[in-house]
């Protein structure tokens, strides 16, 4: 889910980041770290998971909190497991 949560993290207007830092934090600080990470393979490469560790330091350190990615993901699966639960 890690994964997942980048590659959203890396799209969306995270209206949390926005509403408690400002859009230029959004585009040029989130955006930017999150597709680094992704560019260098994510969860999927040693590379990518050494980024995806400095970016969590760095959000935690600059209190940079990409809530709205986290609730797009936490419904994005909510559904998955409902659709997946009562399938026929």
């Amino acid at each position: 889910m890690v994964q997942s949560l980048i590659g959203i993290m890396s799209l969306v207007e995270d209206t949390t980041v926005i509403s408690r830092h400002n859009t230029d934090v959004l585009y040029n600080f989130v955006h930017i770290k999150a597709k680094e990470a992704l560019d260098l393979g994510g969860m999927f490469t040693k590379e990518g998971k050494e980024a995806i560790t400095g970016m969590d330091k760095l959000f935690i350190e600059k209190n940079v909190s990409p809530g709205g990615a986290a609730d797009l993901l936490a419904v994005t699966y909510a559904i998955y497991d409902i659709e997946n639960k009562y399938k026929k």
